[in-house]
């Protein structure tokens, strides 16, 4: 239930953007888009490591929703940093 899946969307950009040089990224992103972008995708491993697809089980383990709420926000303060626009990427 918690369990988030990569879509295969999700593993392209994942092999793009680990590739030696960002291959595959758009040379208009900095390197410091394709960091936030594997800070994205690392975090979203972690949760997946942890998560159990039980409610009860989350629910009952304070330690797990720290480590996923942990994880959400490392996601959401690297999204924050994207720009929307490529071109003018951070």
């Amino acid at each position: 239930m918690f369990r988030l899946l990569r879509s295969t969307a999700g593993e392209a950009l994942a092999a793009r953007v680990s590739a030696p040089g960002g291959a595959g990224i758009a040379h208009d992103f900095s390197t410091n888009a394709v960091d936030r972008l594997n800070d994205i995708l690392e975090a979203i491993a972690k949760i997946e490591e942890r998560a159990t697809d039980c409610f009860e089980t989350f629910q009952a383990d304070q330690l797990l929703q720290v480590w996923v709420i942990h994880h959400l926000q490392v996601i959401g303060e690297a999204a924050r940093g994207l720009s929307q626009d490529p071109d003018r990427s951070s």
